[in-house]
């Protein structure tokens, strides 16, 4: 009888899979203490498997609690490393729903929309996705950074934060505002 296999399933799929087991019952661990204190400044944790680590973002101090569960990660031979992150989840999360009630859904007279909001991957500030009006993509696609948050915050001048924003070109099908992990 012929195995059932599931397409795309190789065996290494399979063992970068099993790789991050550990890591991810890791994360977990970090998630549920940072979650007992929103207040604490954590901000991440991503996994970085070819390395067998995991990378904590938190903006100030590590707790104790949260230092004594990374000691025993590196216990388990699993490296660790803790980067400073400039905004919390809390801080982001706030900024993020201040944001995305302006301006997600929210027609601009040039007919641009914001579609997401999220967290740079490093907490250093906010990401926000702009639909241009269709006949309009290619020409958007090609400004510059500055020119495209430009043409985002004079379509949109609720769209303005003490934290640093970048802009990025993308669908009107997709409206949301992304939730860090």
């Amino acid at each position: 009888m012929d195995e059932w296999k599931t397409p795309g399933l190789t065996p290494e799929v399979m063992k970068r899979m099993a790789d991050q087991v550990p890591l991810s019952q890791a994360a977990d661990r970090i998630h549920a203490l940072a979650d007992k204190d929103p207040d604490s400044g954590f901000a991440a944790v991503s996994l970085d498997t070819p390395n067998r680590a995991i990378i904590v973002r938190w903006k100030g101090s590590v707790p104790a609690e949260v230092e004594a569960e990374l000691e025993r990660v590196r216990a388990l031979g699993i490296g660790v490393t803790v980067v400073e992150a400039r905004y919390s989840v809390k801080e982001s999360l706030a900024e993020m729903k201040r944001l995305g009630g302006a301006v997600i859904g929210v027609k601009a007279a040039n007919g641009d929309v914001i579609t997401m909001i999220g967290p740079n991957k490093d907490f250093s500030g906010l990401f926000a996705t702009l639909a241009p009006v269709a006949e309009e993509k290619e020409a958007v696609l090609a400004l510059s950074p500055e020119a495209l948050t430009a043409r985002a915050r004079a379509g949109f001048p609720a769209l303005t934060s003490d934290m640093p924003s970048t802009m990025n070109v993308g669908s009107p099908t997709n409206w949301s505002v992304v939730l860090p992990d």
